[in-house]
């Protein structure tokens, strides 16, 4: 394996190739009149300039958290403390001035010192905690050589610190490249942990994912494999319930997982000890913290893996513009040497074409907008069933509750007692509905699988539409054979169609998160809607479903709604009773709010529109193509034989330059499909 610095230097130096490649393509466009081509690709250039690897770390208070990310800065830059600290959100990135900046709710922002940040972001006070309920996130800029290499670390609050900072911390899981997940090796493994791992972490992509197993300093050598084993087992065992439950144990997501679960990432470290050996450049106690192979490990999986999906979605982008590219190029030259009347004639069939496509477009979106209307249908079919679980298993928790004969003998006790089982049946309501509503998507992404394949079909009868188009102007000596110059993109897509081809091609090859990458140029975040529901994995919008439950319905809690009306049961069967009626209010409010109606109607209208949108953005930006092409090619045939001559010498030099473009990326285009076990067609 590489070390981590040559992961970074090979990694950058692909996005170099490939952010030029986009910047000298977009010229070419520009020069050809594709416009709107060569502005997107200038929007992707700076896309893949401005991109950041995101490095988040999660964990429960007491984890090392903070130390762990000092550790990898080799400076104490986080604010550490034996009390929960972090309070917000905090960034920290590259910038050779050290300083921080305060975002505040109110949109307001303010440069400190980064020895001031604790003022703002920890709550080791009450003056300190109700300056940081004020404040968004902080993101910190430091000369640290880690985040130099295009990386930026998250530091999160505590996953055990209150329902707010939990929230905050389901909120930025599925935005993250990697997620280090720290667990101690005094306390490994919690319930807790097992809870959110399976949960939260595991639905969204297990690869994702690397455990650090801190502290390991303070147990015995000898015991530290059993240790490990351990935890590696339970981490296998909560993860394959939950899949299986979800998908089933014959299904190919638990195959998967299965296979994937065989080499969790696990790195016992001493993250204390990493830190001081990297403050006092000691090499040798570095080492021996284990924190090195830690920092190996991520640089692969940031370089290798997320960074070949990353680059994915623009190297195919830029390898449909040049075919498009060269289609216009062709058109161009082709029709000066026609007879004009012939060429009215083929230009009249061609705008006739287009028309016609534009037309079945219509259709197609008609069809989306169909089956839009039935996925909800069947969706919304599915929830009172899914109210019915809940309360069952809500119910259940409240009967596995037993009172303290101390607790019956007082109002008070009475009380204490329902909020222990309120805290409890809060825990099973957020498991209970991420488990249901992972179902729920799961069904929805699979109907979504299904429509890129149909939509796929359609976009490949626009992609014959331009070829025939195209063709109708050659003349059989300026043509252009595409296969020769090696145009071909990573996942095959030789279309001019961007999304739906790369999004169902990295659908097969890749998975949900390939279809993402694939079709929208490699970032998640421009994908909109439709990115965002394919890659959750069930963790952001059931997220939103718990805390609309939980904040919204129960109110002041499930004991305020029980013990509000000043019952006085002093029976354990009747304080149990008192509680499940309780729950059946909550469960009753749900169903009033329509609260999981509401959050499936939003996620099929807004899956369906992104699909929509994209399909129409794309198919015309090739019917418009076309349409200008035809255009230019008029004026091209009326202009004088010295403008002709200066025009076939033009376009010569730009097709030149397109082939000098697409050998550039040749190298990269064969990195990624050695990536994704694909064979290199541009070869043969």
């Amino acid at each position: 394996m590489r070390t981590q610095q040559e992961c970074y230097m090979n990694y950058n130096t692909m996005v170099s190739t490939v952010e030029n490649g986009v910047k000298d393509m977009a010229k070419a466009c520009d020069s050809i009149e594709m416009n709107d081509r060569a502005e997107e690709l200038r929007a992707l250039q700076k896309r893949l300039n401005n991109h950041l690897f995101s490095v988040g770390v999660l964990g429960e208070f007491r984890r090392g958290k903070s130390t762990v990310i000092n550790a990898l800065l080799g400076e104490e830059i986080v604010p550490s403390d034996i009390v929960p600290t972090s309070a917000t959100l905090n960034y920290v990135r590259w910038d050779v001035r050290p300083h921080a900046d305060i975002n505040f709710k109110d949109e307001t922002v303010k440069e400190v010192p980064v020895n001031e940040l604790a003022a703002y972001v920890t709550k080791t006070d009450s003056e300190k905690a109700a300056v940081a309920q004020t404040v968004r996130d902080a993101v910190v800029y430091y000369p640290c050589r880690f985040c130099q290499n295009g990386v930026q670390i998250v530091d999160t609050p505590g996953l055990n610190d209150d329902e707010r900072m939990t929230a905050i911390t389901e909120e930025v899981v599925p935005k993250l490249d990697a997620i280090i997940f720290v667990l101690t090796a005094d306390s490994p493994f919690s319930d807790s942990e097992a809870n959110f791992v399976r949960n939260k972490i595991m639905m969204s992509d297990i690869s994702r994912v690397i455990f650090v197993l801190n502290k390991i300093d303070i147990v015995r050598p000898k015991d530290r494999q059993r240790l490990i084993d351990n935890i590696h087992e339970r981490i296998r065992e909560y993860v394959l319930e939950k899949i299986e439950a979800v998908y089933g144990k014959d299904s190919r997501q638990f195959t998967e997982a299965e296979d994937k679960l065989k080499n969790v990432r696990l790195f016992p470290v001493s993250a204390l000890q990493a830190l001081d050996a990297k403050q006092e450049g000691d090499d040798q106690a570095l080492e021996k913290s284990g924190f090195l192979e830690l920092e190996r490990e991520l640089a692969y999986m940031l370089t290798e893996e997320r960074g070949m999906l990353q680059l994915m979605g623009p190297v195919n982008r830029l390898m449909s513009t040049a075919e498009s590219a060269l289609r216009t190029i062709d058109m161009r030259t082709n029709s000066i040497s026609m007879d004009k009347t012939e060429f009215e004639k083929i230009q009249t069939e061609s705008l006739e074409e287009i028309k016609k496509t534009r037309a079945r477009k219509v259709e197609e979106i008609n069809r989306l907008k169909k089956n839009a209307a039935t996925l909800k249908e069947d969706m919304l079919a599915l929830v009172p069933e899914t109210y019915d679980k809940v309360r069952a298993d809500l119910c259940n928790v409240v009967g596995c509750e037993h009172p303290t004969p101390e607790e019956l003998g007082s109002n008070k006790g009475i009380e204490e007692f329902g909020k222990r089982v309120e805290k409890k049946v809060q825990e099973e309501l957020n498991n209970k509905l991420s488990f249901e509503t992972d179902c729920l998507m799961m069904r929805i992404r699979d109907r979504i699988g299904e429509e890129l394949v149909h939509c796929k079909k359609f976009t490949d009868a626009v992609d014959y539409t331009a070829r025939s188009v195209e063709s109708n102007f050659k003349n059989g000596s300026m043509a252009t054979n595409i296969a020769i110059i090696g145009i071909d993109t990573v996942l095959g897509l030789t279309s001019p169609i961007g999304f739906i081809g790369g999004a169902i091609q990295g659908w097969r090859n890749a998975g949900v998160g390939g279809a993402v990458v694939g079709g929208i140029g490699g970032f998640v975040a421009g994908a909109g809607a439709l990115g965002a529901i394919i890659a959750s994995g069930g963790l952001l919008i059931p997220a939103a479903v718990v805390g609309c439950a939980v904040a919204s319905l129960t109110g002041k809690g499930l004991t305020s709604l029980v013990f509000g009306k000043r019952i006085r049961a002093k029976k354990a069967a009747d304080v149990r009773d008192a509680l499940q009626n309780g729950v059946d209010e909550m469960i009753q409010n749900m169903r009033r709010e329509r609260v999981l109606e509401n959050w499936l109607t939003e996620v099929c209208h807004d899956v369906y529109a992104q699909l929509m949108q994209q399909l129409n953005n794309d198919t015309e930006v090739v019917l418009s193509e076309m349409e200008a092409a035809l255009r230019q090619s008029e004026i091209d045939l009326n202009a004088g034989i010295q403008e002709r001559e200066r025009l076939i010498a033009d376009m010569t030099a730009v097709r030149e330059n397109v082939r000098e473009i697409v050998a550039a990326i040749a190298p990269v285009q064969k990195k990624l499909k050695e990536f994704l076990n694909l064979p290199n067609t541009s070869e043969a």
